[in-house]
Formats: structure tokens, C-alpha cells, sequence
């Protein structure tokens, strides 16, 4: 945990910053290799359970800008050139993967709470 002290017209504020949350054994391990082809995703579908950890490597055959929206996770990619993305999957929910250049949806990223398993 970190402790962040703001002191600020006489008064002292203390914010707390929890970690992002774990599961009890640990992250799993998870690689994920992928191509992007004409503007399309192979397997735009992604799901991972809250706690995991998600090396997704994608390889492009055109030069962009990728992002996941909602974790704010972004990389440009060159054609033909495998580009590494870390994700820890963290808050639940479904977030977009998406060309920022083209504003066009890949895929999407489904993180599931560890009740929902």
C-alpha cells in the first residue's frame, strides 16, 4: 500500500492507494499471439478472468496505432513486426481494442469477475 501525504491551506489529506487487485495465487501466465490483416482481427474476442495476466503479442500488416480503451494501454505497430502488450486484467468489464487512426473496433476484451467462473 502506498500513503500519500497533501498538505494544502493548513489541512493534511491522506489518500491511501490500495494495489491493483491479485488473485490469491498470483496472476496466471497467459501468451496470446495474433495478426491484424486487412483491418481485421484474428480472434477479436479476448477473455480473461480478473487477476489474470495477458501478454497479447500482435503482428500488423500495416502500420497503426492499437489501444484498449479503458486501461489505456497503447502501441504503434509496424508491418510486419510482432508488438508486445501487457495487460493485467484488473477491472471487470469489456473494453474495446481499437485503431486510433481509423477509429475502427478490432476486438474486445472481456474481463470477468472471479464469481462469474
Amino acid at each position: 500500500m502506498v500513503v500519500v501525504l497533501i498538505a494544502a491551506a493548513g489541512m493534511l489529506l491522506v489518500v491511501a492507494l490500495a494495489p491493483r487487485p491479485r488473485s490469491p495465487d498470483g496472476p496466471a501466465a497467459i501468451l496470446r499471439v495474433t495478426t491484424i490483416s486487412g483491418g481485421v482481427l484474428q480472434d477479436p474476442n479476448i477473455v480473461l478472468v480478473r487477476g489474470d495476466r495477458l501478454l497479447l503479442r500482435v503482428t500488423a500488416d500495416r502500420a497503426m496505432r492499437l489501444q484498449l480503451e479503458g486501461y489505456e494501454i497503447a502501441q504503434t505497430l509496424q508491418p510486419g513486426q510482432p508488438t508486445d502488450f501487457l495487460i493485467d486484467a484488473w477491472a471487470p468489464g469489456v473494453f474495446a481494442l481499437q485503431d486510433t487512426g481509423t477509429g475502427a473496433k478490432l476486438g474486445i476484451l472481456i474481463v470477468q469477475d472471479r464469481r462469474g467462473r
